[in-house]
């Protein structure tokens, strides 16, 4: 059973000023994009966020440093959604930079004032739209879901994430994912600023990762501190360009697996998948197919590299020759222990090594100048 325990959901949409959004999440960062790239770093392709110049967010998918699949666009303090007056937000198609094919266009308070095809950036029906046919609008949500406070900025149905948008989680990573019924759909990413991502599908509530970055990480102990600031501050942007007026209800309640539907539909969003099989995936999650279980066994990877690392190094200083103080190799030897403990509590197991207590009566207290 998944809960929900405090939902603030807006009964009129809200206008979400990019320039805020952007500049929190890139705030003290050296790079204008996370995510998916290729050739050694020089090309943007597949699953990112972007800042760009004005302001402006881009989150989706990219070829070759352009917008190309499906994408959401958010118009920043001094930029705009190109060819839509009045236009705050585009969830839709690109092709090669420009919208191009189905998209919606949101307004400042989050309503949709146009649904429809666009060819060449521009819309080809009457704009903006006389009848508009969907529920849904632009918005935030802030959730409680296991011990966890996550933040959605994106498409809203009914108080729940229906359509394209981005989770904030609170152990810092970033979603990216179409939503059905509440539920991650399809395929997405997981983003841990700055420099790591893992791309997944999600198919029966079960999570199969597709590929993830090469990065290693040795994740900070500030970690949750920095993402607990950088949510407060997404709340505290968005809430203060509210339209007068605007009423905050808030809904309390559950959403049981059995409610919802059992036929998941995948939605296309542009992305080329690399080992499409599923029998080329390796299957993250058995149980509720929640973002925890992926962002855990990256995690786990992280830190089983991590500890071989040490390990290595360790290796190198008793056999090798490399060399090392006696407080360096103290140090190397309860990194191990530390990493050990730390998955041994949670049920997973590092693999075993004498290095971890080896003696160090040969080190020498004084570091060795090369």
């Amino acid at each position: 059973m998944r809960k929900i325990l405090i939902t603030l959901f807006f009964v009129l949409p809200i206008f979400v000023n990019a320039q805020d959004v952007s500049g929190i999440l890139f705030s003290g960062k050296s790079v204008d994009y996370f995510g998916q790239l290729t050739d050694k770093g020089k090309n943007k392709d597949g699953l990112g966020i972007q800042r760009l110049k004005g302001g402006n967010l881009f989150a989706g998918n990219l070829r070759k440093n352009k917008f190309h699949g499906f994408g959401m666009m958010i118009a920043g303090e001094n930029g705009e959604i190109t060819n839509c007056d009045g236009a705050y937000v585009y969830v839709g198609e690109w092709k090669y930079g420009v919208k191009n094919g189905k998209g919606i266009v949101y307004g400042r308070n989050g309503t949709a004032i146009y649904v429809g095809m666009f060819v060449d950036d521009t819309p080809t029906g009457k704009y903006p739209s006389e009848e508009i046919e969907t529920a849904k609008h632009f918005s935030y949500i802030e959730m409680e879901e296991d011990d966890e406070t996550n933040l959605f900025i994106g498409e809203v149905e009914n108080g729940k994430p229906e359509g394209y948008g981005m989770t904030f989680y609170e152990d810092g990573f970033i979603g990216l994912c179409q939503h059905k019924d509440g539920k991650q759909s399809g395929v997405g990413i997981m983003i841990f600023p700055p420099n790591f991502w893992a791309t997944f599908r999600v198919k029966d509530e079960r999570y199969f990762q597709i590929s993830s970055s090469n990065e290693q990480i040795e994740r900070q102990t500030n970690n949750k501190t920095i993402a607990t600031r950088e949510r407060t501050e997404l709340i505290q942007s968005l809430s203060k360009v509210l339209d007068a007026g605007v009423e905050l209800a808030g809904v309390i309640g559950q959403i049981k697996d059995d409610d919802l539907s059992d036929n998941v539909t995948t939605p296309s969003i542009g992305v080329d998948v690399i080992g499409d099989s599923e029998t080329d995936t390796h299957i993250l999650s058995s149980s509720n197919g929640n973002k925890y279980n992926l962002g855990e066994q990256q995690s786990y990877n992280t830190d089983k590299q991590t500890w071989s690392n040490y390990d290595g190094m360790l290796s190198a200083h008793f056999y090798g020759g490399r060399s090392a103080t006696r407080n360096e190799v103290k140090q190397w030897q309860q990194k191990m222990k530390d990493l050990r403990a730390k998955w041994n509590a949670k049920g997973k197991d590092l693999p075993n090594s004498s290095n971890e207590n080896k003696s160090t009566s040969n080190c020498s207290n004084v570091s060795h100048i090369h």
